[in-house]
C-alpha cells in the first residue's frame, strides 16, 4: 500500500479508509463488517446518506459497538471540521492554496488519549483524534457541572444544580479519569451519572461541543502553520504510521493554539446564525460562554496532569497550564468580560475538585 500512496494512487481519504480497515481487521472485526462500513462512510462522505441513516444501516448490518461507537465519533468530528470550511476561508501557508477538506479518523492510536495533525506517506494532511480523547472531555465536563451546585463561583451560577456526587465521589473520579487519560493499563472510564435536567444537557452539550471544536482547530491549524514536525517512535500497531506520528516543537503547539483558538472564536461568531448551523449539523452559539472553551481545554489538561503527578502527553507538548496562560495573555482583552470571568470560574471549580482529593 505504501508504494501506492507515493505512486499518487491514493488520496487522503482513502489512505484514511485504508487505516481504519487494517485498524479493525487487527481488532478481530469480521471482514464483511469492515468492509460494510467502509461502504456506508463512502456513501455519508459524498452527501448520499445522513448520520441517522448512517448509524441505523450500521447496526441492521451487525456491526460490534465498537466500530459502531468509533465511526460515529470519527463522523461527528468530521462534521464538525466541514462546518469549519463552510465558515473560514484556509489557505495553507505552504502552498497558497485553499484548503476545503481533511479527511478525520478517531482509531486509537496513542500511548495517552491524543490528537494529531498527520500527514499520509505521500504528504498529504489528515487529522487523527483518539476516540478515548473525546470520552475524556465528555466525562470531565460531566464532573464539572455536578461539581457548579455552589452559586459563589463567579460565571456560572447559570447552571448551578444541586449534585448527585459527594465531595469524595467527584475527587476519586477525576483520579479514575487520570487513571484512564495516563495509565497504560486499561483502566475503565468513572462511571459519572448525567443529570437529566434541560439546564445539565444543554450546558454540557454547549461545553462539548465548545471542546472539541478546538481540539479539530488546533490541529487544522498545525496543517495551516506548515508544522510539518518530526517522527516518534509510537506504539501503535498500524505499520502505514510509522515515520509519520509527529512531535512538534513547544513553540509550535502555543502557536497552534493560538491560531486554533482564533479559528473557534470565528465559527462560533459564524454559527450565531442558527440557519447556518442547522445546514452545517452543528450546534448554534446561543451563548457567549462557548468563546471560553480553549481555555477551559488548557484547564482540563493541567488538573489531569497534577491529579496524575505527570505531563498529559508524552510527546513535546507544554504543560496544560503554560497553554492556558499563553491564551489568556493573548486574548483577555479581545473577549468579553464575562467570558474570561467564565474560564476562571471553571478552573476554581476544577481546582476545587482537585482540592478535595
Amino acid at each position: 500500500m505504501a508504494n501506492e500512496i507515493e505512486e499518487g494512487r491514493l488520496s487522503a481519504a482513502e489512505y484514511v479508509d485504508q487505516l481504519e480497515a487494517k485498524y479493525w481487521s487487527r481488532q478481530n472485526v469480521p471482514p464483511t463488517q469492515v468492509v460494510g462500513a467502509l461502504i456506508y462512510r463512502q456513501a455519508l462522505r459524498s452527501g448520499k446518506m445522513s448520520i441517522g441513516e448512517f448509524g441505523r444501516l450500521l447496526k441492521e448490518f451487525g456491526s460490534s459497538q465498537p466500530l459502531l461507537s468509533n465511526l460515529m465519533m470519527t463522523f461527528l468530528f468530521q462534521a464538525k471540521l466541514s462546518a469549519i470550511f463552510k465558515a473560514l476561508i484556509l489557505d495553507d501557508e505552504n502552498t497558497g492554496h485553499v484548503i476545503t477538506s481533511i479527511p478525520t479518523t478517531c482509531i486509537e492510536h496513542f500511548r495517552h488519549p491524543n490528537a494529531m495533525a498527520a500527514l499520509t506517506p505521500h504528504g498529504d494532511p489528515f487529522i487523527l483524534v483518539d476516540a478515548k480523547f473525546a470520552a475524556c472531555m465528555h466525562s470531565m465536563v460531566k464532573l464539572l457541572l455536578h461539581r457548579a451546585r455552589s452559586t459563589q463561583q463567579s460565571g456560572v451560577a447559570s447552571f448551578s444544580e444541586s449534585s448527585l456526587l459527594s465531595d469524595r465521589d467527584l475527587a476519586e473520579s477525576l483520579k479514575r479519569l487520570a487513571v484512564y487519560v495516563f495509565s497504560e493499563q486499561q483502566e475503565a472510564l468513572p462511571h459519572i451519572p448525567a443529570r437529566e435536567t434541560e439546564t445539565f444537557q444543554i450546558w454540557g452539550a454547549m461545553l462539548v461541543h465548545g471542546l472539541e471544536t478546538f481540539i479539530i482547530c488546533h490541529e487544522l491549524a498545525h496543517h495551516l502553520l506548515g508544522h510539518k514536525g518530526f517522527a516518534v517512535e509510537a506504539r501503535g500497531e498500524i505499520a502505514e504510521l510509522e515515520g509519520r506520528v509527529l512531535s512538534r516543537f513547544q513553540e509550535e503547539e502555543l502557536e497552534a493554539d493560538t491560531l486554533g483558538a482564533q479559528l473557534c472564536y470565528a465559527v462560533f461568531e459564524f454559527y450565531r446564525d442558527k440557519d447556518k448551523a442547522a445546514a452545517s449539523k452543528v450546534p448554534p452559539t446561543w451563548a457567549q460562554e462557548i468563546y471560553a472553551t480553549p481555555d477551559i481545554f488548557c484547564t482540563f489538561l493541567d488538573v489531569w496532569e497534577r491529579s496524575w503527578g505527570m505531563r498529559w502527553s508524552s510527546d513535546r507538548h507544554p504543560p496544560g497550564a503554560l497553554r492556558r496562560e499563553k491564551i489568556r495573555r493573548t486574548f483577555s482583552k479581545l473577549l468579553p468580560h464575562e467570558v474570561v470571568e467564565f474560564a476562571k470560574g471553571i478552573e476554581a471549580i476544577c481546582e476545587s475538585i482537585l482540592a478535595t482529593g
